[in-house]
C-alpha cells in the first residue's frame, strides 16, 4: 500500500487541513510565511487595516531639555503677529527705497541660547548691535552681505546681483546700508507700537557674529529670521532678542503675569519719559485797552507781584509748585523754594 507524505498531499490538494495556501493580490503565501504573518501581527509588528502613507520629511530644531521653553504659546503668537506684520512693513519700505518689487518674509522665531545662535550664524555677516530701550540690554541685528551687495547695486542702478567673493563692506557701501539698517529698525518699531514704544538705535557694527557677545553663551535669546524674495533674490536678516529684555514686555511669569514689581518699573520707566511744559508766572496786570494800544518797546507793565514774592510754577496750566526768579550762567532760572 502507497503512502504519500504531509508535504505531498499539501502539494496535490492544497486546501487540505494544515496545508491550505492563501492568495492575496495575486501572490500566494506558503504555510511558513501564514505563520509568520501571524506571529507578526501578535507581536504588534504589523497593524491590521494600516496604510502606507507617503514619507513624511520632518524639520529638525534645536531643544535644551535643560532649558524648556521660557514663551508661553500665548506670547510666542504674539511676537509671531508682530513680526510678521514687521516684514510686510520692511518689505514695502525697501522695495519704495530701491524702486524694486521685493518681499520679505517671516521664516521663523527660535527660543534658544545665545552659544548655538552664534554657532548658526555664518563666518561673516554686517552686524549691528543695538540698545534696546527703553528695554534693558542689547540685541543685534545681521544681514547677510548677499543682501548687502545686492541692495548696493540697486541702489547704484544695477541689476542688484550679488558678488561671488564675500568680503567686508567699504565705506560707501556701509554707508548705503545704514540707511536701509535706520529704515528697517524704524519699520519694526511701527510693528511694535501697539505693544510698547521701542526707540532702537544701533551701539556699534562689526562683520563677525561670531565675535560679538551680546549676552553670557548660556543666556536664552530669541532667533527672529526673515528672508527677502523678489529682484534681490534671497538674503536672510535676522534679528536677536535678550529673553530677559522681553521678560517685562511681553510675558511675565509663568502665572503669564508680570509681578507688581516689574509692572511698576515699567510704568515708572514709561510715565519718566513723557514731556511737560512748566511755566513760571512772575505776576498778573490788569490793563486798559487804551494802555494795551500805546504799549511800545521799553514800556513798564507793573505786576501785582513784589519783587520779593515767590512766583507760581504752573505745570500743564496747575500751580505745583512755588519758587524765586534768579540766574543760573547766562541762563535765567527759577529756585524752587516750596
Amino acid at each position: 500500500m502507497q503512502t504519500n507524505s504531509k508535504e505531498e498531499i499539501n502539494q496535490q490538494n492544497p486546501s487540505a487541513s494544515g496545508g491550505h495556501r492563501n492568495v492575496m493580490g495575486g501572490a500566494i503565501l506558503t504555510n511558513e510565511e501564514v505563520d509568520a504573518l501571524l506571529l507578526a501581527i501578535h507581536e504588534g509588528q504589523v497593524l491590521l487595516g494600516q496604510t502606507k502613507g507617503p514619507k513624511q520629511h520632518w524639520k529638525l530644531q534645536h531643544y535644551d531639555f535643560r532649558r524648556p521653553e521660557r514663551f508661553p504659546k500665548e506670547e510666542r503668537r504674539k511676537l509671531q503677529k508682530i513680526h510678521e506684520n514687521a516684514s510686510k512693513i520692511i518689505g514695502h519700505s525697501l522695495s519704495k527705497y530701491l524702486r524694486s518689487s521685493i518681499d520679505i518674509h517671516l521664516i521663523s522665531i527660535e527660543e534658544l541660547t545665545y552659544d548655538v545662535f552664534v554657532d548658526s550664524c555664518a563666518d561673516i555677516g554686517y552686524v549691528n548691535v543695538l540698545n534696546l530701550q527703553p528695554m534693558t540690554g542689547t540685541g543685534c541685528l545681521i544681514l547677510d552681505l548677499n543682501l548687502c551687495f545686492a541692495i548696493v547695486d540697486k541702489g547704484l542702478g544695477g541689476p542688484g546681483g550679488i558678488l561671488h567673493k564675500v568680503r567686508p563692506l567699504t565705506n560707501v557701501e556701509t554707508a548705503i546700508i545704514d540707511v536701509v539698517i535706520t529704515n528697517i529698525l524704524n519699520d519694526i518699531k511701527l510693528a511694535w507700537k501697539d505693544v510698547f514704544a521701542i526707540d532702537w538705535k544701533v551701539q556699534r557694527k562689526e562683520f563677525e557674529p561670531k565675535a560679538v557677545q551680546i549676552v553670557q553663551p548660556s543666556e536664552i535669546v530669541l532667533s527672529i529670521k526673515f528672508a527677502s524674495s523678489g529682484d534681490l533674490g534671497f538674503g536672510g536678516i535676522t534679528l536677536c532678542l535678550p529673553f530677559q529684555a522681553l521678560k517685562p514686555l511681553v510675558m511675565g511669569v509663568e502665572s503669564g503675569k508680570i509681578s507688581r514689581q516689574e509692572e511698576v518699573a515699567l510704568i515708572k520707566n514709561t510715565i519718566e519719559k513723557v514731556g511737560l511744559e512748566m511755566t513760571a508766572i512772575l505776576g498778573n496786570a490788569e490793563v486798559s485797552i487804551h494802555d494795551l494800544l500805546d504799549l511800545k518797546p521799553g514800556s513798564v507793565v507793573v505786576l501785582d507781584n513784589k519783587v520779593f514774592d515767590e512766583i507760581e510754577l504752573k505745570i500743564d496750566g496747575k500751580t505745583k509748585l512755588y519758587g524765586r526768579p534768579g540766574l543760573f550762567g547766562k541762563k535765567k532760572a527759577v529756585g524752587i523754594v516750596c
